[in-house]
């Protein structure tokens, strides 16, 4: 009786062992397949995080400035200022080249080195007064839909004091691009566009 009574006590054990293990590697698996889950969705939060630092930033290096701030923009088609530069100072001239007569004109920004200092309309030009030195200037739409307030066109300079630089944005295939102007050509570009007055809009 002492025999038997001890095998099936024996055989209980092993019951509740097996029973014990079965579970663990349950509960490893369950864990293993959380786990998983977990990474997979850290990635699918993360990754547009990541995509929206990498626009922010590329703008940023391009010389745009901050994506909240707006302007209001006036075009004066009648007068047509040469603009001269301040003592020790040089001038950047911005073209715009959009095409022809729109409904809701597109309003593009400019940036100088990480600051919005202005903004035109198609067909249009301003002017900015800068120091002499190295400078990235950027263009970008603004637009409060983050696939279209991406899209501008930078170019650099290195601005020598009493000098004005000429640049003209065009697009193409949904991209702007900023090219430098010969001196000569910029007082008759001046000639035929009209003149874009920004001013920041209130918050």
């Amino acid at each position: 009786m002492f025999q038997a009574g001890r095998r099936i006590s024996l055989r209980s054990c092993s019951g509740v062992a097996l029973d014990f293990v079965a579970l663990a590697v349950q509960a490893f698996l369950n864990s293993e397949v959380t786990m998983t889950k977990i990474i997979l969705a850290f990635f699918l939060f993360a990754l547009p995080t990541f995509a929206q630092d990498s626009g922010a930033a590329a703008l940023a290096a391009a010389g745009c400035g901050a994506p909240e701030t707006e302007f209001n923009v006036k075009l004066d088609k009648k007068t047509h200022p040469l603009p001269q530069p301040e003592p020790g100072k040089a001038t950047i001239v911005v073209f715009a080249e959009l095409g022809s007569a729109c409904i809701g004109c597109v309003i593009l920004r400019t940036g100088i080195d990480g600051s919005w200092v202005g903004a035109l309309e198609h067909t249009s030009y301003s002017y900015f007064s800068i120091p002499p030195g190295d400078h990235r200037v950027c263009v970008a739409i603004q637009s409060k839909l983050k696939g279209r307030s991406e899209i501008a066109g930078a170019a650099s300079l290195t601005a020598e004091a009493g000098n004005v630089y000429y640049l003209r944005l065009g697009g193409v295939n949904n991209k702007l691009l900023l090219k430098p102007v010969d001196p000569a050509e910029g007082p008759l570009l001046i000639k035929s566009a009209a003149l874009s007055t920004a001013t920041p809009k209130k918050p």
